[in-house]
């Protein structure tokens, strides 16, 4: 529970990420935007119900005196989960919840086959495919509702994303249709209508097949442009690590054009800049783009996967907790045995038994879970062949869990096997097999690699910097795109592109309403800025008819503890951990060549494949 408040209603502290959670979610719209980019609490509006407490990512609102102690709330204070969009505090069917068993044992009976660590759309996914083979499963979620990033609340009507834009980048045909095909899930993906549009010199241009979006360019940049987009496409095989894609696109082209182009394209899509992205990284992003041929949106939203996810999980007999957060993954002889949690509200502690434990909240933060070091994979020790991808963890990779695991696992790891963790003996330098060469220099790069053996394990994980970025909620009484795919925006200064699902799927917006959602990086720490800067572009892409037709509803900051990625894309974590049992998934070790949540589901469809 966090430290206590005022003395009658919570507070938002200045730790506060800007996610908009609390905004969305208060029953009594108590929460107000303030002009930092953050939220404030109206202290005459708030009922002190505490529902914003527990969906806070960033544990940045403190509890007013009367919540820590527990008092009981009646009337409009007490919020179902129809009213506010939140899950009920979850128990173990059949047990009360409580401390560990006598003698040191561990709570939970006979134990379960898995448990699952957040209900991020990696962890859901996992736990619904474990059930549906009729594993045992407890999934734990520190939060007050399931879905991590990619659910949506419902804000006067508007189904108001946590992060995700109700859309899939690679439509019908991509690794997460394909997924909850394999699941059994009745959720319905519709088109988008093709692969996009671009906003160029002050024009809307649809963007149905691959080569529809030379149409904008001028004669001379159409031509180096189709030369770029077949060299990528007749690449076969990976092979340059040291090369950056901005790198390689500047020895193809001269043109600004083309290269903000690619650069909108990568904004959007990874969240990083393309003299971060690596090359082959960036090839294999753009052929599964092209196989793809077209987006998709969730009719009924994202919500409605998480929605048919956790009922198939409680209808396979798994269990749900929310607001139970994993305080510590219990190991022995080098694997895991079970999982330490605590209810949030209660602080009841609960130690749930089990060989197989999964993660969705982070490398990083998974291994600092983790209550003794780790011993790390011997090379060919365990080999995942799903989804078409092995998941062998090598040398190298075992190098990048270095700089993941920080000195808590990886220094003891590295004393036992030299350089395998990816550390000296004295936990020095760590190691650049994975990194580009000169990557760390570049400005803006996503990920920084330590470079003196000074610095540690501990600095390493610090510069390996999770993504972020900033998400404007519209609501429009016009649509102000003509699809419902993403619209790349060439002509801006900070959105690099712009999404209308409800041309796709109506429902998600009140009758004759649109809902418009704008994506830009962040750059900088000046949120307020940004999010002016946001809406300046916004105001010179579509005139007069933003000011009278479109409504901000809140806007959405993803960074720190709660990013956009938790690993930059083209630097994942690897799945398969160094203790046995152990597992990754979600946006910290996505499949390579894969965005958004499509990397996810390719890479749960692997584990999954060896776990069953």
């Amino acid at each position: 529970m966090p430290k206590a408040g005022s003395e009658e209603k919570p507070l938002i502290l200045e730790r506060c990420s800007g996610c908009g959670y609390c905004f969305l979610l208060c029953p009594q719209k108590a929460v107000e935007a303030n002009e930092e980019g953050g939220y404030r609490i109206n202290e005459e509006a708030c009922t002190a119900c505490g529902h914003c407490i527990f969906a806070c990512p960033a544990d940045a609102i403190a509890a007013s005196r009367a919540i820590s102690s527990g008092q009981e709330r009646t009337g409009q204070e007490q919020v179902g989960p129809a009213q506010a969009g939140v899950e009920q505090p979850g128990r173990l069917p059949g047990r009360e919840n409580g401390p560990e068993d006598e003698g040191g044992g561990m709570a939970g009976g006979s134990g379960y086959d898995a448990v699952i660590i957040g209900s991020g759309i990696g962890g859901l996914l996992t736990a619904a495919g474990l059930t549906r083979k009729g594993k045992k499963i407890v999934l734990v979620e520190r939060l007050n509702f399931t879905g991590g990033r990619f659910t949506h609340f419902n804000y006067e009507g508007v189904s108001i994303s946590t992060g995700a834009c109700h859309s899939l980048p690679y439509g019908e045909k991509g690794p997460f249709a394909e997924l909850i095909r394999t699941l059994g899930l009745p959720v319905t993906i519709r088109n988008a209508g093709g692969m996009g549009g671009l906003n160029a010199a002050g024009k809307q241009y649809r963007w149905r097949e691959i080569m529809e979006c030379l149409v904008p360019f001028s004669r001379r940049d159409r031509l180096d442009l189709l030369k770029i987009l077949l060299k990528i496409l007749a690449t076969r095989k990976a092979g340059r690590p040291g090369l950056v894609f901005g790198d390689w696109l500047a020895q193809q082209t001269s043109s600004a054009m083309i290269r903000t182009f690619f650069e909108r394209m990568i904004n959007f899509g990874c969240s990083v800049g393309i003299d971060s992205l690596p090359f082959d990284e960036a090839v294999k992003i753009i052929k599964n783009v092209y196989r793809a041929k077209a987006s998709g949106v969730i009719v009924g939203g994202c919500g409605t996967v998480v929605e048919k996810l956790v009922e198939q999980v409680r209808t396979g007999g798994g269990a749900v907790l929310t607001e139970s957060e994993a305080k510590r993954i219990v190991t022995r002889d080098g694997y895991v045995s079970g999982v330490e949690i605590i209810n949030r509200r209660s602080g009841a502690v609960e130690r749930l038994k089990a060989k197989l434990v999964i993660s969705d909240i982070g490398p990083k933060e998974t291994y600092s879970l983790l209550e003794s070091a780790a011993q790390p994979l011997s090379t060919g020790e365990s080999l995942l062949k799903g989804a078409g991808q092995p998941l062998l963890m090598t040398e190298s990779e075992n190098d990048q869990f270095g700089r993941a695991a920080g000195p808590a696992v990886a220094a003891a790891a590295g004393s036992n096997s030299g350089s395998k963790a990816g550390l000296s003996s004295d936990q020095g330098e760590i190691s650049r097999t994975q990194a580009s060469p000169g990557l760390d220099e570049r400005p803006g790069a996503a990920v920084k690699i330590a470079g003196e053996t000074s610095e540690g394990a501990g600095a390493a994980v610090e510069k390996d910097c999770p993504t972020s970025g900033l998400c404007i909620n519209m609501v429009c009484d016009v649509p102000l795109l003509d699809h419902g795919s993403i619209l790349y925006c060439l002509d801006t200064k900070r959105v690099a592109g712009l999404a209308q699902p409800t041309n796709t799927d109506p429902g998600l917006a009140p009758r004759g309403r649109h809902l418009l959602i704008s994506y830009q990086m962040l750059e900088g720490d000046q949120v307020g800025r940004e999010v002016k800067l946001g809406l300046s572009d916004l105001e010179s892409l579509f005139g007069d008819d933003f000011s009278k037709h479109c409504r901000v509803i809140n806007t959405g900051v993803f960074k720190n503890g709660w990013p956009v990625n938790r690993s930059a894309q083209g630097r994942d974590v690897h799945s398969v951990s160094p203790v046995k049992g152990l597992y990754l998934v979600g946006d910290g070790c996505k499949a390579p060549g894969y965005v958004m949540v499509e990397g996810i589901a390719k890479q749960v469809a692997g584990i999954l494949a060896e776990i069953t």
